[in-house]
């Protein structure tokens, strides 16, 4: 019995001893293989700054972790970076790897970027699997074809994402994102389980941003038929900013290039504050002490089929009724909050959509301000017929809405104007068909900042509206000790506004002094010397 404990005892000490040293003395020929065999199969560069490999950290599942793995592109898109990761995580099922179907019980992404590119060409940085004789992407089996992986959890924690698609004139990046995702992979239908979240989002289609700085999420349940591409969404919350939406429907991918949609949403709830953090002033300053209160309808829907050539119906109709918020610490509120908008298109071109803000109000301190716009084929020749008209006082502006420390805003904006019209009339110079009319004035305007070293004042400003130009009747303003006084006019403003065309413009401009140093955020010593503001200091610039 004795005998047989000492070689229990002995096989244990070898055992634990091969599942500490066998990583160690792979880890060097793995790394080696895998490096040079993933440079001589990809049109791309990858390299990483280590590997772990360890039977203890996931027993009995092996543990494969890689630190500082980068992908640089090649040829046109030499040294430009498309994928770097911290850290890569794998937790693999060390039996199943024998069996020729290893199952990845997790895959972890950690602190990563992703950069994707598609020039005007349509060439593209991820397009890195060279093709075939056949055309075809390579891509590795084993001898009988029946090589496959299984994969039950995907995670990754902080990954930033641009993309830019040069041909398509679409850009998307997020600051950051969150997701896990689980669910049988190898299964040809399954339950997945998905959970995403994107901080400060940014959406750019056709020239037109539709997010700016928001931040997205999704929980979804997903009944996904990978043999057929087709995907059932169920008991669904996406949420943008504080506003609440829930999806059901279906999607469904029969080719490569088309994929069918057939989608409801509306608002999970119908509290004005949800449609409310939506403006990004608003929800960037303590948006959860905000106390408002009123009445939202949101709906709509999504169906046919998107590709390249087509998109599909859809429609959002979004009502607001008796809105009011106010912040705590301040001493104004905004209220008689009134909107009701529809966006509809029947399908196939972005230019088929009509969008009819049938009113849009608010009141602030005793000053009401109203705008209406109805817009039809925005793309091909917009053809607008909108009207604003109200009063607004800064000063209580900035006392219903945060401002930053330091910062001031006083005066008042009147504004009473209307067109009517389409673009190609204006392109024709018919501006007897095109009628803009109203005037929109400025006085009494002070602004100052604590990040620009004058203040801003505008003792009046008046604009008129005519089809063929904007006139500025008068302007007197001054900015720190410069002084300016302009009269003048911009014509092709609704061009420039609508579409693609070029803004001009003939100003008189009167001045009896201008400090260009002070202008220019310069300041000057005693000894009449110019210093320079600090390095850096000269804020970020715009994207």
């Amino acid at each position: 019995m004795k005998k047989l404990l000492i070689a229990f005892g002995i096989l244990l000490v070898l055992f634990i001893a091969a599942i500490i040293i066998i990583p160690i003395i792979l880890k060097e020929p793995i790394t080696k293989a895998v490096k040079e065999e993933a440079n001589k199969n990809l049109n791309a560069t990858i390299d990483f700054k280590d590997v772990s490999i360890s039977l203890l950290r996931s027993f009995p599942d092996l543990y494969v972790g890689i630190e500082e793995l980068s992908i640089t592109g090649k040829d046109k898109f030499e040294g430009s970076t498309l994928v770097y990761l911290k850290t890569l995580v794998l937790d693999v099922d060390l039996m199943s790897a024998f069996n020729g179907a290893p199952v990845i019980n997790q895959i972890t992404l950690t602190d990563g970027l992703a950069n994707i590119l598609v020039l005007e060409d349509g060439t593209a940085n991820y397009d890195i699997v060279p093709e075939s004789e056949g055309g075809e992407a390579e891509a590795e089996t084993s001898s009988d074809g029946a090589f496959s992986v299984q994969l039950k959890r995907f995670q990754i924690d902080g990954l930033k994402v641009m993309y830019n698609d040069q041909q398509g004139g679409m850009a998307f990046s997020s600051s950051r994102i969150d997701m896990t995702l689980s669910g049988d992979f190898s299964a040809d239908q399954t339950a997945l389980k998905t959970n995403i979240l994107m901080k400060t989002v940014k959406v750019v289609n056709g020239g037109v941003t539709y997010f700016n700085g928001v931040e997205l999420e999704l929980k979804a349940d997903v009944d996904a038929d990978f043999a057929n591409s087709s995907y059932a969404l169920k008991d669904n919350e996406f949420r943008i900013n504080g506003l609440h939406l829930s999806w059901n429907g279906n999607i469904s991918m029969p080719n490569d290039e088309d994929i069918n949609l057939d989608l409801t949403y509306g608002a999970a709830k119908t509290e004005f504050k949800e449609i409310l953090s939506l403006v990004p002033a608003i929800y960037a300053k303590d948006f959860e002490d905000v106390k408002a209160s009123g009445s939202l309808e949101l709906s709509g829907m999504v169906k046919g089929t998107y590709n390249e050539k087509n998109i599909p119906a859809f429609t959002a109709n979004v009502k607001v009724g008796n809105g009011q918020f106010k912040y705590p610490d301040l001493p104004k509120s905004v209220d008689d909050i009134q909107m009701d908008l529809s966006v509809a298109n029947p399908g196939g071109s972005t230019d088929n959509t009509v969008i009819d803000l049938k009113q849009f109000k608010f009141q602030l301190a005793a000053n009401p301000f109203e705008v209406r716009a109805l817009v039809k084929t925005p793309v091909s020749d917009p053809n607008i017929d909108a009207s604003f008209k109200g009063k607004i006082d800064l000063g209580s502006l900035a006392d219903a809405i945060p401002m930053e420390e330091g910062d001031k805003l006083s005066g008042t904006i009147v504004a009473d104007a209307s067109l009517k019209g389409k673009q190609s009339d204006l392109d024709k110079k018919q501006y007897d068909k095109f009628d803009a009319k109203g005037d929109f004035t400025l006085s009494d305007i002070v602004y100052s900042t604590a990040s620009v070293a004058v203040s801003v004042e505008i003792k009046s400003a008046q604009f008129k509206f005519a089809p063929q130009f904007l006139e500025l009747t008068s302007f007197d303003a001054k900015a720190g000790k410069s002084d300016f006084k302009a009269s003048g006019k911009i014509t092709n403003y609704l061009g420039y506004a609508l579409g693609d065309g070029t803004l001009e413009g003939n100003f008189n401009l009167n001045s009896t002094l201008i400090d260009g140093n002070e202008l220019a955020g310069l300041s000057t010593t005693e000894g009449g010397t110019t210093e320079q503001p600090a390095e850096g200091g000269g804020g970020e610039a715009p994207a």
